[in-house]
């Protein structure tokens, strides 16, 4: 087992680190957030090395992607407000007791604290952007906390009307495609609500695909958006 392997698999573990991102999620379970807790820091870290191994970046980079991405939500134990930056700071405290490498640690923050952004600035680098869009793809009814859907707002409506999420990575000769395949049920919410609070992401991810010389676009019911 490599070490930044063994360093991700010791985190999946660390009793400390699962309580906290469980708190975090609880904290955001009141104020009506959908879930960002070990299921959703688990399917970001999967997905985030997904996207690196099909498009063969070194092993060393899809373990740090990993780690970014079950760590990167870990921020909102304190606040929701700016959570990317106290999820980098709580993470930097994490790894230092972990003795990882310096370097190693730096290249995690990094791409933690670029995984929110409300300026369109530019994705700093691939691990950044393996990160950007493992969370972002990650849309599914099993997010939704909320019980009642006789409260539900627009978030739960469209998070639960998604049965299948599905991320797929094409690599090519040149451009590589990545792909977010979503099956929405409109019976709970139409499309055009999914745009109306994702296009954001969306716009993240698709900035982030280009880090990646890859093409971001989306699937939804069988038909390719534009």
């Amino acid at each position: 087992m490599t070490y930044l392997k063994q360093v991700l698999y010791n985190l999946e573990r660390n009793p400390k680190v699962l309580f906290t991102i469980q708190k975090a999620n609880s904290n955001l379970k009141a104020w009506g957030y959908t879930e960002h807790g070990i299921r959703h820091a688990k399917i970001t870290s999967q997905r985030a090395m997904y996207i690196l191994q099909k498009l063969s970046y070194p092993e060393e980079d899809i373990y740090l992607a990993g780690i970014a991405g079950f760590l990167h939500d870990i921020g909102n134990v304190i606040s929701r407000y700016n959570h990317e930056i106290s999820s980098s700071f709580i993470t930097f405290e994490i790894l230092k007791e972990m003795n990882v490498k310096y370097e190693d640690i730096i290249k995690v923050v990094s791409a933690i604290g670029s995984h929110e952004d409300n300026s369109f600035l530019d994705i700093p680098d691939h691990i950044a952007s393996a990160l950007v869009i493992a969370d972002k793809s990650d849309v599914h009814r099993s997010r939704v906390q909320n019980t009642d859907m006789n409260t539900f707002d627009i978030h739960d409506r469209v998070n639960y009307a998604v049965e299948k999420d599905k991320l797929i990575v094409n690599k090519n000769s040149s451009k590589h495609d990545i792909i977010l395949d979503l099956k929405i049920n409109t019976n709970y919410s139409s499309i055009i609500e999914y745009f109306e609070i994702f296009l954001h992401r969306m716009k993240m991810c698709k900035r982030s695909a280009e880090v990646l010389s890859s093409e971001f676009y989306l699937i939804i019911n069988g038909q390719r958006m534009a």
